[in-house]
């Protein structure tokens, strides 16, 4: 969508078909780690 291949709709096709092959390919997962969760309030 945001490089302009698709329209917001075609996203909405491609989850409700549940077909993972009509997503794209998935980046790998090197080097991806959660550092923090923060849901703006007070703790």
């Amino acid at each position: 969508v945001g490089a302009g291949r698709l329209e917001p709709d075609d996203l909405v096709e491609i989850l409700s078909s549940r077909d993972r092959h009509r997503a794209g390919p998935t980046a790998p997962a090197h080097g991806l780690f959660l550092i923090a969760v923060s849901y703006g309030g007070a703790a």
